[in-house]
């Protein structure tokens, strides 16, 4: 996956995103200070590394992934791919009490992940889907949203939908937001 044209996107991508400093948003700074860049060591990230043994080493992006679960506390998760061993474990370690939910529930969800890894094409399907389950607060996580261009077309018409309020372009992960009275707008964030 990691090619010469892959890398010049990420170096862009580097160059063109801020930091928390300049940002007017209180949720998406707090959202930024608290959990985004929060690389304190934690005790969670050798136990999870523990039960992956050789399978997995955790990666800054892995306990990012943690952090943001973590602090969405969901009650009710939904996931669109089949995530990954790895991911899987730290989205349960993450929220132990969730309940995860199947596409045929109509619940409403506090959190969903597509990891647009595995099906780039269906990325934009994916999401179309999901809106059954959005509420005001719901919170998506999508990973690999610069995978390929049809994954970053899809993600650009995520963030152009009427629906989603607040998008955060992370490179490797894309929060996407759906909260009511919040001012629209996209964040690019150097992670």
């Amino acid at each position: 996956m990691f090619n010469l044209k892959f890398a010049a996107k990420h170096i862009l991508h580097r160059f063109k995103a801020i930091t928390r400093h300049g940002l007017h948003s209180p949720f998406v700074y707090r959202l930024v200070d608290e959990v985004i860049y929060d690389f304190s060591p934690k005790k969670v990230y050798a136990d999870m590394q523990n039960s992956l043994a050789d399978v997995h080493k955790l990666n800054r992006v892995d306990k990012l992934l943690y952090r943001l679960v973590s602090d969405a506390h969901p009650r009710h998760l939904y996931t669109l791919t089949e995530p990954t061993p790895a991911d899987q474990l730290i989205m349960q370690t993450a929220a132990p009490q969730a309940t995860w939910l199947k596409p045929e529930q109509p619940t409403p969800a506090d959190l969903i992940w597509i990891d647009a890894h595995q099906h780039p094409e269906r990325l934009w399907l994916y999401f179309e889907q999901s809106l059954t389950h959005v509420q005001a607060q719901t919170c998506m996580l999508i990973k690999n949203v610069h995978r390929n261009a049809q994954t970053e077309q899809a993600w650009q018409a995520i963030k152009a939908n009427p629906q989603v309020t607040v998008t955060v372009d992370l490179f490797w992960l894309g929060l996407v937001y759906f909260r009511t009275g919040q001012v629209r707008e996209d964040f690019l964030i150097r992670f």
